[in-house]
């Protein structure tokens, strides 16, 4: 059997694509090992059909941080000597390249986005050049490519000459459990993902104000995470606004079930988010949960198609409480989007997604 070193740099427990990549690499007859890091606040790991391991880094954050992890994976993969490498994002490339130049072995590179048109990298000019700078001198030199979205694939191929594949980060099939999802007409507001810098976060609590029948929750962590508390503490909603912290997988689908409207909201400042197509999408599918997102290429194509949610065109506090009002309002159309996304989750599965995968697999 063929063995497959995939790496990310994030602690492996939210990493639902991850998860299922290695599980369709096992399943068509390779040996795959995932290798991410352990923080000091990560949950437990469970596994699926593959191996894994978290590397402890003493750095948490910063360019100190990824030198150190890189130096760490690097040395990882000499010592497990995999057939393919599979790297995730470009702050796992420059290891993943090197050790595969040494060892004379594939590199599979998957930009789950773009990573040098982050927001967080917009205040850091010096940061963001430098990532650029190992995007162009990187990506063109990998095996084979693949992202997350035809228009994220568009535009990397025009920058760095190299073709994409595409490969939705899209969830197993729909269980039994999923199509007899209850009435949720229960005006609950449904986060989940990572709390960083253009999520759309602050505007959403901003808009609580004038939603006095409706209830924020938001899942997950991350750098706005202390700044959105005070916000939300501060805010005349505070009282319908929940702080829940990371959740495991199967705890996300739980929140979401239970939601009345996922949130998708992004900054479209950010290449990276405008040209993105979010994990939590099809997340919000799969539990059939109707959901709100930006007017960008990828989302109105899906809302265009399945008729699974409803597209904001910008940010403004006031007009995201108006949309939002307008579609509580109205739960004949929510009733039918709901079902739809049912109905979509059936259609959409990883099952037929991972046969691109292995395309691309096939091809090395």
């Amino acid at each position: 059997m063929k063995k497959v070193l995939c790496a990310v740099t994030n602690d492996l427990v939210q990493d639902a694509r991850m998860k299922r990549v290695c599980n369709a690499l096992c399943t068509s007859g390779y040996l795959s090992e995932l290798i991410g890091r352990e923080r000091p606040g990560s949950l437990p790991f469970v596994d699926g059909d593959f191996q894994w391991h978290r590397m402890k880094c003493f750095f948490a954050k910063g360019p100190l941080f990824y030198a150190e992890y890189n130096a760490r994976l690097f040395f990882q993969i000499l010592k497990r000597k995999p057939d393919i490498i599979y790297a995730v994002d470009v702050d796992t490339l420059g290891a993943c390249m090197l050790a595969g130049r040494i060892r004379r072995t594939p590199v599979v590179y998957d930009a789950h986005e773009y990573f040098s048109e982050t927001p967080e990298l917009e205040s850091k000019p010096f940061r963001k050049q430098i990532w650029k700078w190992l995007e162009k001198i990187l990506i063109p030199g990998t095996n084979q490519a693949i992202t997350v979205s035809a228009a994220l694939a568009e535009l990397l191929e025009k920058r760095y000459g190299k073709v994409f594949s595409v490969v939705r980060n899209i969830p197993e099939s729909l269980s039994e459990s999923f199509k007899g999802v209850e009435e949720r007409q229960n005006g609950l507001i449904y986060y989940q993902g990572v709390l960083n810098a253009g999520r759309g976060l602050e505007q959403m609590i901003d808009a609580m104000q004038f939603l006095p029948d409706l209830r924020l929750c938001i899942a997950g962590e991350g750098d706005l995470s202390e700044r959105l508390r005070l916000l939300a503490a501060q805010s005349p909603a505070s009282a319908r606004i929940k702080f829940v912290g990371w959740q495991s997988h199967a705890g996300l689908n739980d929140l979401a079930k239970k939601a009345w409207i996922g949130i998708n909201l992004l900054d479209g400042n950010s290449l990276s988010y405008r040209y993105s197509l979010a994990n939590k999408t099809f997340d919000y599918i799969r539990a059939g949960l109707p959901a709100l997102h930006m007017n960008f290429p990828e989302y109105q194509s899906l809302v265009t198609e399945y008729r699974i949610g409803w597209v904001t065109e910008n940010l403004h506090p006031e007009m995201l409480a108006g949309k939002l009002l307008q579609i509580y309002n109205n739960p004949d159309s929510w009733n039918e989007v709901r079902q739809n996304c049912i109905d979509a989750a059936q259609r959409l599965t990883w099952e037929n997604e991972s046969e691109r995968l292995m395309e691309v697999f096939d091809r090395l």
